[in-house]
């Protein structure tokens, strides 16, 4: 008897389907969520403004240290993966909003506890963690499409990568300013499949 010759064959590759994008709206109203009456909202929207308008990883964010953000500049120091130090620019909107937070708000959180230099702080004082601290946070601003698209402060790095695009950025700048080396990430495989549509 014959041997089938489909079984040698092998099945095709599954498609990676794309991360779905916040629209620069979803965005907007994301970044307007927080009541800045609460000392608390204050800090989120400082950083839900400064991970949309710099691309960062939440480990990277979770790393900035006052000294990081270069407000004359208009720059913040970032270490990447690996311990790779970039200059990535800031929006005049993130940086006072992280101004703002750093005059009025992280003082006050620094006292209760120990902020070991940490940018972003804690209700306790203490820097904030990438799952706890980030992630709950983005989670209370986020509603509708936002929600559907995933934790809000995670995927910045995403429409941050996407708006440029859309508004004529070069590829290579992008990838520099979000520290890929390569195209293998999620976000490097997004920014590069809407910058060759």
């Amino acid at each position: 008897m014959a041997r089938d010759p489909s079984e040698r064959i092998e099945s095709p590759k599954r498609w990676r389907t794309l991360p779905s994008v916040l629209t620069v709206a979803d965005v907007e109203r994301l970044l307007a969520a927080p009541n800045t009456d609460e000392p608390l909202a204050i800090r989120d929207r400082a950083l839900l403004e400064f991970a949309y308008a710099t691309g960062v990883r939440v480990s990277e964010l979770v790393g900035l240290t006052l000294q990081d953000i270069l407000f004359e500049e208009g720059v913040a120091r970032v270490f990447g993966k690996g311990a790779k130090e970039r200059l990535v620019p800031v929006g005049r909107r993130a940086l006072g909003a992280v101004a703002l937070y750093a005059r009025e708000i992280r003082p006050t959180l620094e006292k209760r506890g120990v902020g070991r230099g940490a940018l972003f702080l804690n209700a306790r004082g203490g820097p904030l963690s990438r799952v706890g601290g980030v992630g709950s946070g983005s989670r209370r601003w986020r509603s509708g499409r936002a929600h559907e698209a995933g934790d809000a402060a995670v995927r910045c790095g995403i429409p941050f990568a996407t708006h440029l695009l859309e508004g004529g950025a070069d590829l290579r700048a992008v990838q520099e300013m979000l520290g890929h080396a390569d195209l293998s990430t999620d976000t490097a495989l997004h920014t590069t499949s809407i910058a060759t549509i």
